[in-house]
Order: C-alpha cells, then structure tokens, then sequence
C-alpha cells in the first residue's frame, strides 16, 4: 500500500493523522477496509495495509471532500506535532494529554 508522496506505512502511535484535501489524495495499491460509524454518527471508512495491519489511511462519511492520512505514513521526523486532540475524555488513563 502506497500513497504517492507519501513512503510507505510505518508504524504510527495513538493514531496522530494528517488531514487533506480529497483531490490531492490518490491511494495506490493494495489495501483492506473496514467500516464502522464514527463518533459523529456517520460512517468512516478505514483502508489498512493487507500486510502489517497499520492503518493508512481513512474517508470521514460527513466529510467525502477530506481524507485522513496516518501520520506514520509520512517519514519525517520532523512532521509537525498535533495542534488538538479528540475523545480525550475516553483515553486510557496512561496517556498524558499535554
């Protein structure tokens, strides 16, 4: 599985994700999908490497214009850190919400 731009999926942790516009997306390669409705209600679409199992990437039902992209699909150290965070009121109590 493989985005272009992108190298291929490493692992990622706590699932950080890059948010983007769907035009400047195109996917290639094998993946597996897995839907389910998201916090929102709506459904979200999850495509995972066939292979590893990391999480590639994911297509938001309330938001078809946008497409998520795992953070550890981008190998860069320096990517930029998060600037939010959601469902902190439901993280495991060993995960620091600075």
């Amino acid at each position: 599985m493989s985005l272009p731009g992108v190298p291929e999926a490493d692992r990622q942790h706590l699932w950080r994700r890059r948010v983007l516009p769907r035009a400047d997306v195109e996917p290639q390669g094998e993946a597996r999908e897995y839907s389910r409705i998201g916090g929102s209600g709506s459904p979200v679409v999850f495509h995972f490497c066939p292979n590893c199992g990391s999480s590639v990437y994911w297509e938001p039902g309330r938001a078809p214009d946008l497409i998520g992209v795992a953070v550890g699909a981008f190998a860069d150290p320096d990517f930029p850190a998060p600037s939010q965070s959601v469902f902190t009121q439901r993280r495991h109590a060993w995960v620091v919400d600075r």
